[in-house]
């Protein structure tokens, strides 16, 4: 069964658990109609089932409970088809009809954003959020929509505290046992020291000079930490690490945790918000400027597909395709951008200037030391750039000894 048929039965299960509340996906069940629409069509669902399918879950908010029971059954019923997905029946799941029907939202249209709009276009962004935001040398959208995490934290990969060793890097998943701030070194410094249990062991946290961290902890809460791994009396223990309050219900729904670089001011918590509401709006606006015929060529992800998953990953899968198709973007613009300078400076016109070949002979025999192949043929090159009529754009290259100043010496 295609991945993209399992992922949505996977939110259409957990919207059941749900009593059709509309929360099984941040936002609304509407949310995962870009993606999971362009995922859909990868996998070779047939258009019209895949677009009868996105109608119903763009119906689905302005829907009572009990037509949406019935949207998600149709739905359902039209995925486990024997003989394959069929079309959704869109006429026995569709709204009752009210006096004031609700305007049902239309599928966004590619290049009606600007992407060279400043932050403060994002919801919940004020201008003070746009001051702190541009410490990050985040001014646009674009700028926010290429600011990719530093690191992921996988929740269903990470280490249990027994199976932690010294000197990693880590991130650890736990429960705040006990937390107190104590003074030392005669009063002038305060220490404050956490512990962190996951039921396999504990973690001993601290912080110098953090008395605030007492009030922002408690007993019971559910945080993850972030640091590298000490030892004091023999006992595993993470000074200063980086405290993040566990989300119940996160951005998406894999587990993978974006992670960025941050500022005074500003949390992971709030930057992730404010990049999920701009990755949100504008990856499914996207313009893809690679025709698909050449993406699907090179299996690359759309642009689009790729700023959101790198943000949000749906897997790892998915993380290494869109980590592949923006590693592609770089090179190939880079590519593009160095045979376009070519191309100007081959349009340029300069004077040529003949070189007599005799007197570069006489001067060659008069060196006590014969040239070798490579030298001649960089003299033979640099007599052709001369003789071009156009500006010479080369770089002189060997290793040391092997011969590049007589070279260069010829040559002028």
């Amino acid at each position: 069964m295609a991945s993209s048929i399992l992922k949505l039965k996977k939110f259409l299960s957990l919207e059941r658990e749900r009593h059709f509340d509309n929360r099984a996906v941040v936002g609304g069940l509407d949310k995962v109609i870009p993606i999971w629409q362009k995922e859909a069509l990868s996998d070779g669902l047939d258009e019209e089932i895949v677009a009868s399918i996105v109608l119903q879950l763009q119906r689905y908010s302005s829907m009572d409970v009990s037509s949406r029971d019935e949207a998600i059954k149709a739905i359902f019923n039209a995925l486990d088809a024997p003989e394959g997905p069929k079309p959704v029946d869109v006429a026995e799941t569709a709204p009752k009809e009210e006096s004031t029907p609700t305007p049902q939202p239309k599928a966004p249209h590619r290049l009606s954003i600007n992407l060279s709009a400043p932050v403060t276009v994002i919801p919940g962004v004020s201008k003070q959020k746009a001051a702190i935001l541009a410490r990050l040398g985040l001014n646009t959208l674009e700028d926010v929509l290429y600011y990719f995490p530093r690191r992921y934290d996988d929740y269903s990969r990470m280490k249990p505290i027994n199976r932690l060793t010294y000197g990693e890097e880590v991130t650890v998943l736990g429960t705040i046992v006990a937390v107190q701030t104590r003074p030392i070194r005669g009063g002038k410094s305060q220490l404050t020291e956490a512990v962190l249990s996951d039921g396999t062991g504990t973690l001993r946290l601290s912080w110098f000079n953090q008395p605030w961290r007492e009030k922002t902890l408690h007993q019971g809460d559910q945080v993850t930490v972030s640091g590298k791994l000490d030892m004091y009396l023999g006992r595993l223990v993470m000074n200063m690490p980086e405290v993040e309050e566990l989300e119940k219900e996160h951005l998406h729904t894999s587990g993978i945790i974006p992670v960025y670089s941050l500022t005074s001011s500003i949390s992971q918590k709030q930057l992730r918000s404010i990049i999920h509401e701009a990755v949100r709006f504008c990856a499914p606006r996207m313009e893809d400027y690679l025709p698909e015929s050449i993406r699907l060529n090179l299996k690359l992800m759309d642009l689009g597909v790729a700023l959101y998953q790198v943000h949000f990953p749906d897997s790892q899968d998915t993380l290494d395709q869109a980590r592949w198709r923006l590693a592609f973007d770089e090179i190939f613009l880079l590519q593009l951008g160095v045979l376009r300078q070519k191309y100007t400076w081959k349009k340029v016109e300069a004077r040529r200037f003949d070189t007599p070949s005799l007197w570069l002979e006489e001067q060659i025999n008069r060196l006590p030391f014969p040239l070798t192949s490579a030298q001649r043929r960089a003299l033979e090159e640099i007599a052709r750039d001369l003789q071009s009529g156009r500006p010479m754009d080369r770089l002189l290259q060997g290793d040391v000894g092997s011969g590049k100043t007589v070279v260069a010496a010829l040559g002028m």
